[in-house]
């Protein structure tokens, strides 16, 4: 029996050296990647004292086909909100001939290194990173020096391109249904508005107080909450308790105006009867409510269809790419004239 062929990944480790360092180095990279003298040494000492051979058809496959990208996400692949922005993703890349690997870490900071050590193991130096949440993200360590695209996130580095919606857009139109529906008289925002560099609330917000501004009126109540049903329908209970109900509940996601309708159901309140709903975002759960939310939507495949487009241009693309939301109007927002509270 021939004895079994020795693998990088022995080599690495006899070496004490990452599969990744060890490769680089073996295929003469090691300038390049800044590998010092003394590692460069030892993973060559261990390739020849382990009779190491190197795998020439795959380098040679490496080298005559089209490298790969890969899409990190959090939990883009097992929620069904993300799954528009993923496939965006991937038709994306088929339609330029290349192949998309897909990872989730889970918003594990550990899987995530290792997810990416793998990636850049099988030579894939293109990166997509989506989150299903909109937020900021720390990359990991190893992507440094390797393109990468954002989607649907922002990085903490703000050198890093990133495609999100254009969040304020989105307040703007939601602001201008209001006042074309005479929804103007205590409208209440429910949702979180982080302060973080990168806050879709805050910037829905804006857009909102900008167009209800201009015309003399304002948002009479925020309350604020996690973007889930459970904290929303707790926050919205409450409110209804203390006083008044809202001509308007806007909802900064979809899953908050889960847990709103909820909150006016046990009220004894009907939409849009005595309160009319927004939300953004537009996932499956806009149109299964009863009666569906009218919604401002996010451009889920557009996303990731340009965040691929991006991530292979033969310039690096740079700053944050904006695409616009559309406003779908739906059953729980309706035309009725409510005297509004002006400034």
């Amino acid at each position: 029996m021939p004895e079994p062929r020795v693998t990088l990944v022995q080599v690495a480790a006899r070496a004490g050296v990452s599969r990744t360092t060890a490769g680089y180095v073996l295929a003469g990279q090691d300038s390049r990647m800044r590998i010092s003298e003394d590692t460069r040494h030892r993973v060559l000492r261990a390739a020849a004292e382990m009779n190491y051979r190197p795998n020439v058809m795959a380098r040679s496959l490496r080298a005559t086909v089209e490298r790969p990208l890969a899409i990190l996400s959090d939990t883009l692949a097992t929620e069904p909100w993300g799954g528009e922005l993923l496939e965006g993703c991937l038709l994306e890349a088929v339609s330029r001939g290349r192949l998309a690997t897909v990872g989730e870490t889970r918003r594990d900071p550990v899987l995530a290194e290792a997810l990416v050590e793998m990636f850049l193991d099988e030579q894939i130096e293109t990166f997509v990173v989506a989150s299903v949440y909109p937020r900021e993200i720390e990359l990991p360590a190893a992507l440094r020096g390797h393109r990468v695209v954002m989607v649907n996130c922002a990085a903490t580095d703000p050198t890093i391109p990133a495609v999100l919606p254009d969040e304020v857009d989105a307040g703007r139109q939601a602001g201008r249904l209001l006042l074309a529906q005479g929804l103007t008289a205590r409208v209440w925002l429910v949702g979180d508005r982080a302060e973080h560099a990168y806050a879709p609330g805050r910037d829905r917000e804006e857009g909102i107080d900008r167009e209800l501004g201009g015309a003399g009126f304002a948002v009479a109540a925020v309350l604020d909450c996690a973007w889930e049903p459970e904290a929303a329908y707790e926050v919205v209970r409450a409110a209804l308790h203390r006083g008044p109900a809202p001509s308007v509940l806007v909802c900064l996601n979809d899953r908050i105006a889960l847990g709103v309708y909820q909150a006016l159901g046990e009220a004894g309140l009907s939409v849009p009867g005595d309160v009319a709903v927004l939300a953004f975002e537009g996932s499956f759960l806009a149109e299964w409510l009863r009666p569906p939310v009218t919604s401002v939507d996010r451009p889920w495949r557009a996303m990731g269809r340009r965040a691929v487009e991006l991530a292979l241009r033969v310039e690096p693309p740079t700053g944050h790419h904006l695409l616009p939301m559309t406003l779908h109007g739906r059953a729980s927002t309706h035309a009725r004239p409510v005297g509004g509270s002006r400034r």
